[in-house]
């Protein structure tokens, strides 16, 4: 910051807190900050580790100050009702998903490996057909316990392209996911 001459500046911003959390004080992220022992932005490892303390602190515990749209509730149903809002003034884009920049391991331990494969063939989940058929499936089921018929409205909901063959993994010509043949007939 020194050497664009605008520390001054930056130090002199003051955050607008927004999200009252039991335990901490007026700035949770600070708080977190500090006890983990961040040093600089260079401590990634301490910075991811507080940004997940916090959200997820803020998400399950956290309430709304007086100077939002929705004091005294709760994060989540300040997020909802948001959301809500935003569609009914026609300014909601939509959900967005966030992978977790991890590893991922199939079942019985392998890493996955995701690549882009050419002519790849992939299944349309996103066809407005096939979700009406999912969400009347869906509806004529009875989910136990029902809290968890939410988790399929979601997926419905996100679910779009997704690759139906591969090249890599196939031990045998008869395996799930064997390259399909993607030519048209003659």
């Amino acid at each position: 910051m020194s050497r664009y001459g605008i520390k001054e500046v930056v130090e002199s911003i003051e955050p607008i807190s927004i999200i009252k959390l039991p335990n901490y004080g007026r700035y949770p992220a600070k708080d977190v900050v500090e006890k983990l022992g961040v040093k600089d932005q260079g401590d990634k490892e301490k910075l991811d580790e507080a940004t997940r303390i916090v959200y997820r602190e803020e998400f399950y515990n956290g309430v709304m100050k007086e100077n939002t749209l929705f004091p005294g509730l709760s994060v989540n149903e300040a997020r909802e009702r948001t959301i809500k809002a935003l569609s009914e003034q026609g300014a909601w884009g939509g959900r967005m998903y966030e992978l977790e920049p991890r590893k991922v391991y199939t079942r019985s331990g392998n890493p996955v490996i995701a690549a882009v494969i050419k002519d790849q063939w992939f299944l349309n989940y996103g066809n407005p057909e096939w979700k009406a058929k999912a969400f009347k499936c869906l509806n004529s089921m009875r989910i136990i316990p029902e809290k968890y018929r939410k988790n399929f409205e979601d997926v419905f909901n996100w679910l779009s392209m997704r690759p139906c063959a591969r090249k890599r993994g196939v031990r045998h010509e008869t395996a799930l996911g064997s390259r399909l043949d993607n030519r048209v007939p003659e």
